[in-house]
């Protein structure tokens, strides 16, 4: 089920990619500075998606179109671990790879995005919340890394990627939106 899902979402990222890609010679400096963010977002998040296939001794086959669900690489949970949160889950770690430098890149992301788009702070938190605490499964406070990332399965963390590469897009798509509606309503 798990890798089921992990395709799933890649078809999913695959699709909202195509439809916030299209091209519009009316673009403004904002749209394509928007775009240029997202794109630089997505291409952080693919290449912490390849160091986590690498650290389970994986190639990304996702793409092809014979791809073994069976792996079992797919389901491991300890190695992921020790990449995106360290040995003490209590303090996740705060290296390159790391959950929690993911966390601050998406957060600074979001923040440079409302600006470009004129949009208040905050404002694209519904599509992606990456606040230090979370409410986990169980219902406890648990850093953001943790409850995303903690003893999940590799297919399960890919996943998980790439639905945080489908939100990037739809605050793209929502900021770019925003920011024409503004400047239509301001030139009345």
């Amino acid at each position: 089920m798990l890798w089921w899902e992990m395709m799933e979402a890649r078809g999913e990222f695959k699709r909202v990619n195509e439809l916030t890609q299209v091209t519009d010679s009316a673009k403004t400096a904002a749209d394509i500075t928007v775009a240029a963010l997202s794109d630089s977002s997505i291409t952080h998040i693919e290449q912490l998606e390849s160091v986590l296939f690498a650290s389970v001794g994986l190639v990304d086959k996702r793409s092809d179109a014979q791809l073994d669900p069976g792996t079992d690489e797919y389901y491991d949970q300890s190695l992921l671990s020790d990449t995106l949160i360290g040995k003490e889950p209590g303090r996740p770690t705060q290296h390159k790879n790391s959950a929690e430098a993911l966390r601050v890149f998406l957060d600074g992301h979001k923040r440079a995005v409302e600006q470009v788009a004129g949009m208040t702070p905050g404002e694209l938190d519904m599509f992606l919340f990456t606040g230090i605490d979370l409410i986990d499964y169980s219902g406890t406070v648990n850093h953001w890394a943790n409850v995303h990332f903690y003893h999940v399965p590799l297919a399960t963390a890919i996943e998980r990627l790439t639905r945080m590469k489908i939100a990037v897009r739809l605050m793209q798509h929502h900021a770019t939106e925003h920011y024409q509606i503004t400047e239509r309503t301001d030139s009345l």
